[in-house]
């Protein structure tokens, strides 16, 4: 009987947890891999659906790029982009694939000095505009 008790909560337990990290694969327009990520899909909007290109946008044809500078970092990070505007949203990750910072990108200065030493994935979104860089802090 006890055994039968242990397997129905065993089996409760495992069924009713749902799992917050995954792995995030990017794909370029002709369906290669061009990008892998921890990214915690319980926090963040649901990607494009249908097929459309998460790299782009769907009402223009504005190139979308991103890149932070220093990488490595000790602190202060400058992200510089081109195809976003200021008040999109910035999403920092740790390495766990835990959301350790939220801000908007404004002036694209993002301090993460508070942070300890970690590889951090910084995530910018807005609308259907979305893109990840890494940076090291050291």
């Amino acid at each position: 009987m006890k055994y039968i008790i242990f397997f129905c909560i065993a089996f409760v337990g495992i069924t009713s947890t749902t799992a917050q990290n995954a792995i995030c694969i990017d794909y370029d327009a002709a369906g290669n891999r061009v990008g892998r990520q921890v990214c915690c899909t319980s926090c963040l909007p649901p990607p494009p659906m249908g097929g459309e290109d998460r790299s782009t946008s769907l009402e223009t044809s504005e190139e979308l790029t991103l890149k932070a500078a220093p990488n490595p970092t000790t602190g202060m990070v400058q992200l510089i982009t081109t195809g976003f505007p200021p008040e999109a949203k910035v999403w920092v990750f740790s390495s766990s694939g835990v959301i350790v910072l939220q801000t908007t990108l404004n002036s694209g200065q993002i301090d993460i000095g508070h942070l300890p030493s970690d590889i951090y994935y910084f995530r910018v979104l807005h609308e259907k505009k979305d893109k990840t860089i890494v940076v090291e802090k050291i």
